[in-house]
């Protein structure tokens, strides 16, 4: 079962990414690819006490008897792949930035429970929590919705140097 959920969960993702294509998002290409790469990484499911594995992602919350009472008590984690989609209490893998919050259902939370994160290009807009990897400079602030609202320069530009 728990399999099973794994792969319609993966399969839903996808379908919205292609549904999005469709309807075309300003961050088609680099959500369609995600969405594309999202089915060959394998998730491992672990107890939500455990440790996540470092520079791993947790991918979705779901329910596993072998993890003891309550809803949502396990995790699936893999390795990130750019762009992805990630919940909210993932720790941001070395060398990558969070480019946005969104609303993905699987992540625990009500509205914007996820991040998307990528490895950088050479120039990238961020959001102002996001780490900066070595070899970046901040080259100005401003503020956007894309990263939560009501919190001025909540975005940053960063450039390699």
């Amino acid at each position: 079962i728990v399999k099973m959920k794994s792969f319609f969960s993966g399969l839903m993702l996808s379908a919205f990414f292609v549904f999005s294509a469709n309807a075309q998002s300003p961050s088609v290409s680099s959500q369609s690819r995600a969405a594309a790469q999202f089915a060959s990484v394998a998730p491992t499911l672990i107890c939500v006490w455990q440790t996540v594995p470092t520079n791993w992602v947790i991918e979705s919350y779901t329910y596993s008897p072998a993890c003891g009472g309550y809803y949502k008590n396990s995790i699936y984690v893999r390795p990130p792949i750019s762009p992805d989609i990630v919940c909210i209490q993932s720790t941001i893998p070395a060398g990558y930035v969070v480019t946005q919050r969104v609303n993905y259902r699987d992540c625990n939370f009500i509205g914007d429970g996820s991040l998307v994160i990528k490895i950088p290009s050479s120039f990238e807009n961020v959001c102002a929590f996001s780490p900066i990897p070595y070899g970046f400079v901040i080259t100005a602030t401003y503020t956007s919705w894309i990263c939560g609202s009501g919190v001025p320069n909540n975005m940053y530009v960063i450039q390699k140097f």
